[in-house]
């Protein structure tokens, strides 16, 4: 769970409101203890920092919430004010629940039902977890990773 790495990465040179948004994301992600270069990886994967935008499945926002989700933890998710440090919270609670960041970016994708049953999957049958997770939640992850720019362990 470990990184290494840092900076300020690609990220923020993408778009205007990812330069916008930086300040809340670092602030949200020290509150959360999550390390701000993944916050900003996933938030650009959720909704390139468009705060206004609807998915085709109904997530909502730059957080890309899903309105039960949003209710549930308290978020407004057309606000970055409350969805930002909300997705920060909500993913520092699959981290620790998981002991992983790549468990917990599942999690947030696919849900943490996905996870558990990923991983009473890979323990049955071997082989990793993230193989057993819908194709989405596969290519997730590694992306945002990536994106991210550090090295998770």
């Amino acid at each position: 769970m470990l990184l290494a790495g840092g900076g300020a990465i690609a990220v923020y040179q993408a778009s205007a409101n990812a330069k916008k948004y930086l300040p809340l994301v670092q602030s949200a992600a020290g509150q959360y203890g999550m390390p701000w270069q993944l916050l900003a990886a996933q938030i650009r994967q959720e909704s390139n920092y468009d705060p206004n935008v609807i998915s085709y499945a109904g997530a909502i926002g730059i957080a890309q919430f899903m309105p039960s989700t949003a209710a549930s933890n308290g978020v407004n998710p057309y606000d970055p004010n409350s969805a930002i440090p909300g997705m920060a919270r909500l993913m520092s609670g699959y981290a620790a629940q998981y002991g992983s960041w790549q468990q917990a970016l599942g999690a947030y994708n696919a849900g943490p039902g996905a996870v558990d049953s990923a991983l009473s999957q890979a323990s049955q049958y071997g082989g990793g977890w993230l193989s057993y997770m819908p194709e989405q939640t596969q290519n997730y992850v590694p992306k945002i990773v990536a994106n991210s720019g550090l090295v998770l362990t």
